[in-house]
């Protein structure tokens, strides 16, 4: 094993690589990995396995991060590999549930979930409760991103009694906010808000700040989702200014994003072209491209509200955005939710029959004699 104090010292430089990976700090990240696996190679395996899988692990973030998935793939089965010869079975938990979230990136679904339960084994072989609460969290939202609500609430309602056993307060918002999230996708809004408020309060009363802003995405969408523009505009700037103060740039892409649909859903075009030009040039690149998606759903209703296109041209843009999300998932029912509220302040029906067909609905009469009884 590495002397104490170099120990020390490259945990805590790991801990500030991953922190600037959160922060959407690439480059330094990068250069600081790089100066620890320089020191870590200098030390003979047998000695260093649990720095050497630490810094695979690390690698593996980062590549995911970028959205290298073979290459996060590679560093995380290396780290899991140097964890177990190191009989260190809290990491290894650790590499398997990040292979969990890349292969649930790429779709693989049994492959996730196999990853991500063998995670919860390793978990509670060594008793690792917060463990155990992360990785039921994170199978909740394998569960909510492939749309099985059901599923979902269950395994975020076993993470939080786990989170709250031990008094986990960071997990516990985090939980709570998921959880919401799930409730409003589910149509059991009275209760997503109930959770969202319950967050929203938690984190303000324990001075967690990263919490509270992601409680307040959540309630954004909440807002939006009910038509209330105003107070969903409210919440996301609120929670772009926390992650603005705070430096996470991944968030307060996401703030913005939601800023700019309110926007457009106002019909406010002269500040959405502001907003949408100045976005691309302030973040790098690689942390514009993991909003694309985003990006490019506002932009298609920019142009409808803009009058740009409309019913059929409207459709057939509507079903381009909507082949990089999972059919029947919480992303396209957003997106479609949003499109609908659009169609009816445009009054342009052909659009909007589609869209209620797509959502399982009754098709929008023109007349109210039409309507079917």
């Amino acid at each position: 094993m590495l002397g104490d104090s170099i120990h020390e010292s490259l945990a805590k430089r790991l801990l500030a690589v991953k922190a600037l990976i959160k922060m959407g700090d690439i480059v330094r990240a990068e250069s600081l990995l790089q100066s620890v696996e320089s020191t870590v190679e200098g030390t003979p395996t047998e000695q260093a396995s649990p720095e050497a899988g630490s810094c695979e692990m690390s690698r593996g973030i980062l590549s995911f991060y970028k959205g290298k998935n073979r290459e996060a793939i590679a560093s995380f089965l290396k780290s899991r590999e140097l964890s177990d010869s190191a009989n260190d079975g809290l990491h290894a938990a650790a590499a398997d549930n990040s292979l969990g979230n890349v292969y649930a990136r790429m779709g693989q679904e049994k492959r996730a979930v196999r990853f991500y339960t063998q995670a919860l084994k390793r978990a509670k072989e060594v008793f690792d409760v917060v463990g155990e609460g992360a990785y039921q969290m994170n199978i909740g939202n394998f569960y909510h991103q492939t749309g099985q609500f059901e599923e979902a609430v269950e395994h975020y309602c076993d993470s939080l009694n786990r989170f709250r056993r031990i008094g986990y307060r960071f997990e516990i918002t985090r939980v709570l906010t998921n959880l919401a999230n799930t409730h409003l996708q589910m149509g059991h809004v009275i209760r997503a808000k109930e959770l969202v408020h319950e967050a929203i309060s938690e984190a303000q009363g324990k001075g967690l700040l990263y919490q509270e802003g992601y409680a307040k995405l959540v309630r954004g969408d909440l807002f939006a989702y009910d038509g209330d523009i105003s107070e969903a505009a409210i919440s996301y700037l609120s929670a772009r200014d926390l992650f603005s103060r705070l430096g996470y740039l991944q968030e307060e892409m996401l703030a913005r994003v939601g800023l700019m649909r309110c926007h457009v859903e106002r019909g406010d075009l002269p500040v959405y072209g502001r907003e949408a030009e100045g976005f691309r040039k302030d973040y790098p690149p690689e942390l514009v491209q993991s909003v694309e998606d985003e990006l490019k759903r506002v932009e298609m209703a920019g142009r409808f509200v803009g009058n740009e296109m409309a019913g059929s041209q409207a459709i057939d843009a509507i079903r381009d955005v909507l082949k990089a999300e999972r059919k029947g998932g919480p992303k396209e029912r957003a997106f479609l939710l949003f499109m609908e509220r659009l169609a009816k302040r445009k009054k342009d029906l052909v659009a909007l029959n589609w869209i209620a067909v797509r959502l399982g609905r009754w098709v929008y009469a023109v007349n109210e004699e039409d309507k079917p009884k």
